[in-house]
């Protein structure tokens, strides 16, 4: 039995630290969090039974009496060091804080997107729904429904988001996973970039952080210093109306962006997303933003739904 613990704990560990070293050094991964949780709980219960096994030794350190005794000093001493460490931990004081400084996420924190957490997403081959609840009472406050055309050989990039009536944006309601956390980024086995795939919502993303695709601080624009980062205020019958964008892009084409504006305060339940445009690029415009002339879009691969609003 003993045998079978340290062995499968070094496997469990070495699993552990590679994974482990995977999350902090690169983007998050599901599947990478996956196998560290599984093999974090595996190694915690051999540790477990490693400990179990091991009763009197740990009863011999701490009695006085035994040769393997401790010194209560030197028990102490690792105590406090155990509990400055959590404590620094959990307050993110030094060296907690220099240790996740590094990492990946707080390196890269201005590319990361994550959706409220009151977002539920599922998105397939042929279909997509965003849902978004209200915080107050959990009920759906809008719901998103795109139906993809039957011959697309994979699920399209998209990004779903709000904007105010000024051309603020509120709230990124879903991007795609795979481009959620890097600008640099493999799409459909291609290395590609999130400027070039969704060039129209990451124009309005530099607009509301003032950081470039590169990472630069975008001194034209700026951050919008009072900006909510949240559609909770307008979900509410007698709160402001917005534009709902969905920018979509298929391999060989210019992304299509569709939008529809959403008043919680009407009795009309359910929009249609109109299409508006596309981030084909003209001359005399900025990169990203919208072209609407729609004649280029002819015989696009693309075929969306609805919208549904729900108060």
């Amino acid at each position: 039995m003993r045998h079978f613990v340290n062995i499968a704990l070094l496997l469990c560990f070495a699993t552990l630290a590679v994974s482990g070293i995977m999350s902090y050094a690169l983007p998050f991964d599901i599947d990478t969090a996956r196998v560290h949780i599984v093999f974090g709980l595996a190694t915690l219960i051999l540790i477990g039974l490693h400990l179990f096994g091991k009763g009197k030794y740990f009863k011999a350190i701490l009695s006085s009496k035994s040769k393997l005794s401790v010194p209560k000093k030197n028990l102490a001493l690792i105590f406090i060091a155990w509990l400055g460490l959590l404590l620094a931990s959990i307050k993110n004081a030094e060296p907690a804080k220099l240790i996740i400084s590094q990492s990946y996420e707080s390196r890269r924190a201005h590319e990361i997107v994550r959706p409220n957490p009151l977002i539920q997403s599922m998105t397939d081959k042929n279909s997509h729904n965003t849902t978004r609840i209200k915080e107050s009472n959990q009920q759906k406050a809008l719901a998103v429904h795109l139906n993809f055309n039957s011959k697309l050989k994979a699920p399209p990039a998209l990004a779903i988001w709000a904007e105010s009536k000024a051309g603020t944006l509120i709230e990124t309601l879903y991007i795609s996973p795979e481009l959620a956390y890097s600008e640099k980024v493999t799409w459909n086995g291609t290395p590609a970039e999130r400027q070039d795939l969704l060039p129209v919502w990451r124009h309005r993303y530099t607009l509301l952080t003032g950081i470039d695709p590169d990472g630069e601080l975008d001194l034209v624009s700026g951050a919008t210093s009072n900006h909510s980062f949240s559609l909770e205020k307008y979900l509410k019958t007698d709160g402001d109306e917005y534009a709902l964008f969905v920018e979509i892009k298929e391999p060989g084409f210019d992304s299509v962006i569709y939008s529809t504006y959403v008043d919680h305060s009407e009795e009309k339940k359910f929009r249609l997303l109109e299409v508006t445009g596309s981030s084909k690029h003209i001359e005399d415009t900025t990169k990203g933003s919208i072209n609407y002339d729609t004649e280029v879009i002819k015989n696009h691969p693309l075929d969306l739904g609805l919208i549904e609003s729900l108060n």
